[in-house]
């Protein structure tokens, strides 16, 4: 799939439900069926189905659906913190396709912040919320922009809100945008370093891609990035993951492209 809502002969999510309200059996639809009202818990798309449907192209769908009512929340996020809304959904469709944990969902569907607090503890290296953010990077942008200290129980709350996640979330690529350069070569010889880029900021955002808090020193580096960018290998605990993620949000990836199509259809 070039596109993460891309199944049947239909172009995206969008299309199949324009198609099916006209024709449930559409040919183009390839025998995908849309979900009826009473298929989801409470009669409402930002919940888990009830009766469970096999065709693995609903995995898509579902995820996809739960997006759409958040489209101007992540719009409006992205604007304050001045980062293109396509970057901060880019970042939002890529870690909410792949949530770490089950506590997490239920603490983004339903809103459960004290059960989903007992279940993955408060620890300010473990990813909360539709984000999937870590409150110690939370910690250093929030110094960083407003001089001022959080506790992490605190940024816990707000990142198990979607609201308060998308904003967390554009405040750390932000965060990422200004305090990260890369060194290039310039078109007469030599080099100089120069801000990265927003789709690079999107891929510095994981851990995995080495901009992190070292394990031994505790100290923050970017170091391992900035290798990488200039050629070298990646080396982290999770250097495919950082590689799938950078193939992802680079131009024609698809959680490039999946953003793009989510803001122009919702946004």
């Amino acid at each position: 799939m070039s596109s993460w809502v891309r199944a049947g002969g239909l172009a995206s999510i969008k299309a199949m439900e324009r198609a099916a309200a006209a024709n449930p059996n559409d040919p183009r639809l390839a025998g995908f069926k849309l979900p009826r009202a009473d298929d989801y818990l409470l009669n409402t798309r930002a919940r888990a189905y009830v009766t469970p449907i096999t065709d693995p192209r609903l995995a898509y769908f579902k995820k996809y659906q739960f997006l759409v009512d958040y489209a101007g929340k992540i719009k409006a996020a992205a604007k304050r913190w001045g980062v293109p809304a396509e970057a901060l959904a880019a970042v939002i469709i890529y870690e909410y396709a792949d949530l770490e944990t089950v506590g997490t969902r239920v603490a983004t569907d339903h809103g459960l912040t004290k059960a989903a607090k007992k279940f993955l503890g408060i620890d300010r290296k473990t990813s909360y919320g539709l984000a999937q953010l870590e409150p110690y990077k939370v910690q250093r942008a929030l110094k960083y922009f407003k001089k001022k200290e959080l506790g992490v129980e605190a940024i816990i709350d707000k990142l198990l809100t979607p609201e308060g996640s998308f904003d967390y979330a554009a405040m750390y690529l932000k965060y990422l945008k200004k305090t990260i350069t890369v060194r290039k070569t310039s078109d007469g010889g030599g080099y100089y370093n120069a801000p990265i880029s927003w789709e690079d900021a999107t891929v510095a955002y994981c851990g995995c891609a080495g901009v992190t808090e070292s394990k031994s020193t505790g100290k923050w580096s970017t170091k391992a990035y900035t290798d990488w960018m200039a050629g070298n290998p990646l080396r982290t605990q999770d250097n495919e993951e950082g590689v799938r993620r950078y193939n992802a949000m680079q131009n024609g990836g698809w959680a490039y492209e999946a953003s793009r199509e989510y803001l122009k259809e919702y946004g």
